[in-house]
């Protein structure tokens, strides 16, 4: 009996699983720091690549080298505008200033509008310009209108403007191979603008005036026809005309 329980014992134990080996997993997560990269395997690996590395070094400054030298020369010359701001006393300045950056938006995105290019290259006639045709490419083709519109599709590329927070100075540059025509349209760029702007003043004014006479014809017209009512009113209802007077006093005798 007591052999029985050995044996059964005995089988128990040789069933028991194996404890895992925790020692080894501890010898490889410390090992491991050491196979990071270092600057030894980055030297081999410059090494190994040396002339890979050496010609693409090479083909870049060279590609860099023939750009600089075959690329035109360029010129920039720039003119300053002044803004009209708005500068009142005793009202909210917060609003005063957001008008003003507003305003100062506004006079911006007119410089950079195809309307004010329009216009400076009818005023300076680029598309007859032989310097405007180192920009342009060529001489421009078609009838004059459309002439001025590719030159001024041309001019908005060579524009560039801005202007410092809190001031009420714009700069603009213009950006040429001639430089002298740069230094033109620069100049012209402000000039240009403001006939747009006074253009523009008095064809708001001839509306305002024009609906002013409208309105004074049309009030005339219901004055007149109010008039004659009261007229035919004081007629058909023997209304005596006049204020009490003398004179209106002998018109009952």
């Amino acid at each position: 009996m007591s052999n029985l329980v050995v044996q059964n014992n005995a089988e128990m134990v040789g069933r028991m699983p194996q404890q895992p080996d925790y020692g080894y997993y501890q010898e490889q997560a410390s090992a491991a720091p050491g196979d990071s990269f270092g600057l030894a395997d980055l030297l081999r690996i410059v090494q190994r690549y040396r002339v890979l590395i050496i010609a693409v070094v090479a083909a870049a400054t060279v590609a860099t080298l023939l750009w600089q030298l075959t690329s035109p020369t360029l010129y920039r010359a720039y003119s300053s505008a002044k803004v009209e701001l708005i500068d009142e006393i005793g009202v909210n300045q917060a609003e005063i200033t957001a008008r003003n950056t507003q305003r100062l938006a506004n006079e911006v995105k007119l410089y950079y509008s195809r309307t004010a290019a329009e216009r400076v290259a009818s005023d300076l006639k680029l598309y007859q310009d032989p310097e405007f045709e180192l920009d342009f490419g060529g001489v421009p083709r078609g009838e004059e209108s459309e002439k001025i519109r590719d030159s001024a599709s041309v001019l908005m590329n060579m524009i560039n403007i801005s202007s410092a927070d809190g001031s009420d100075q714009i700069e603009i540059y213009i950006t040429s191979r001639a430089p002298e025509l740069a230094a033109r349209i620069a100049n012209q760029y402000p000039l240009s603008v403001q006939s747009l702007k006074a253009e523009s003043a008095i064809d708001r004014r001839g509306k305002l005036i024009a609906s002013l006479e409208e309105e004074q014809a049309k009030r005339k017209l219901e004055a007149e026809a109010a008039a004659k009512q009261l007229a035919d009113f004081r007629r058909d209802n023997r209304i005596l005309v006049g204020g009490g007077g003398a004179e209106d006093l002998a018109q009952i005798n």
